[in-house]
């Protein structure tokens, strides 16, 4: 009885014991937690310290003066048959015209009565125009096909500005119509093929498509017959039994002809890249005699070509500058073609650059090391891109020393 009595009697004060036991319990781990850290962070192994009386690499910086360096420009047969649009149009940077060759005609319509044709038509899809961020330009298409005698048929593979002549054919003009924008525009040949198609006495090479005298300066794009929007002619006629029957011929050659207005061909000669023109840039830099040890390692080389604004038209499109290596000292007489060139460096060029900066430690690498024979490097558009753009760059020969090429390497060597 005395026990129950003291039970309650203590009861009220049990709880606040066993709170203050648990409190001392978690202070004592906290303790020994503590006290375990401090004794293991007192016989942690220190990290050596290695002194160092020098460093283990230098590096030096060698700039490469203009009279080490040679460039030019190389103007080829240009090459954009397989391109993807063509341009009609004309601007302050080049007149464009294309010309299309269509399939000929099969039976029956090579033997067809012209009554029972209902229409013929060329039929066009357009993209945009070649500069976008202008006021749209106002244009007008003309269609004409072209008649002569005894000419050369010309081909997308073979034909350019350099050596097709148009004034050698005689033109016949059939339709004009405005250009317009992501459309797809219809030309009536009906007139063309009744009086001229069936006409086996005369030679067909196929159609010009330009712009009229009084146009707006501008350039439009139209789909080649590479694209799933290609050129094509449809035509529709009564069958021997009456019913409308149509027949498509096929767009088998498209090529546009670029006919640059600036003279290109200066002195000193500028620095040019075009694929529209087929110029290439052509650049030397005899590092291998002012880097005679073949083992210095090149950790960075800079090539900076300045822009001449007034010889490069950009179209406000980027670019892709590629670089080849060159296989021959005697550049005039070298047979260079991207088509055929692989490429060991690209840089992007945009139209807001005035300065394009070429990184290239990987090519000036071989040439001091004398793994690759130093021939110099080429400098490319693909006919892929925006053809009739052109970009410039001021010469070593240029008059003013701030605006001419400039390199810097960056070797690396161990001490």
């Amino acid at each position: 009885m005395k026990s129950l009595t003291l039970w309650k009697a203590c009861k009220p004060y049990s709880g606040h014991v066993w709170s203050l036991f648990r409190y001392v319990k978690f202070d004592f781990r906290r303790s020994a937690i503590v006290l375990s850290f401090l004794f293991l962070l007192s016989c942690s192994e220190k990290n050596p310290i290695l002194p160092l009386d020098k460093n283990p690499v230098s590096f030096d910086t060698v700039s490469v003066s203009v009279d080490l360096m040679i460039d030019t420009t190389i103007f080829a047969e240009p090459s954009v048959g397989s391109n993807s649009y063509l341009i009609v149009g004309e601007d302050d940077n080049l007149k464009a015209y294309s010309l299309l060759l269509f399939s000929d005609l099969t039976a029956p319509l090579d033997t067809l009565d012209i009554e029972r044709v209902l229409s013929c038509e060329m039929i066009l899809q357009t993209g945009g125009y070649l500069r976008a961020d202008t006021i749209t330009p106002n244009l007008t298409m003309a269609v004409a096909s072209l008649e002569g005698d005894g000419l050369e048929t010309w081909t997308e593979d073979s034909t350019n500005g350099n050596n097709f002549d148009l004034s050698q054919y005689t033109q016949t003009e059939w339709e004009t119509v405005p250009f317009a924008a992501s459309d797809t525009i219809y030309l009536d040949l009906k007139d063309y093929f009744e009086a001229f198609w069936q006409d086996t006495s005369l030679s067909n090479y196929g159609f010009v498509i330009s712009t009229i005298p009084g146009s707006d300066p501008g350039l439009g794009i139209i789909y080649s017959g590479e694209t799933n929007y290609y050129p094509r002619i449809t035509i529709l006629y009564l069958d021997d039994v009456g019913d409308t029957t149509s027949a498509t011929l096929a767009c088998i050659e498209d090529v546009t002809i670029t006919e640059f207005k600036n003279n290109l061909v200066t002195t000193p000669q500028a620095l040019l890249i075009s694929s529209g023109k087929a110029a290439y840039t052509f650049v030397k830099f005899r590092v291998d005699e002012i880097i005679t040890d073949k083992n210095l390692f090149i950790a960075g080389a800079n090539l900076d070509l300045h822009v001449n604004p007034d010889l490069t038209e950009d179209y406000g499109n980027s670019y892709t500058v590629y670089i080849s290596l060159l296989d021959s000292t005697q550049w005039d007489e070298l047979a260079f073609s991207p088509s055929s060139s692989s490429y060991i460096a690209s840089r992007s060029y945009t139209s807001d650059d005035s300065l394009l900066t070429l990184k290239i430690p990987n090519t000036v690498q071989l040439f001091t090391s004398g793994y690759n024979g130093n021939f110099g490097i080429a400098l490319w558009i693909s006919p892929a891109g925006v053809y009739p753009g052109l970009l410039g760059f001021y010469p070593t020969e240029d008059p003013e020393p701030a605006r001419r090429p400039a390199m810097k390497i960056l070797t690396m060597q161990e001490e």
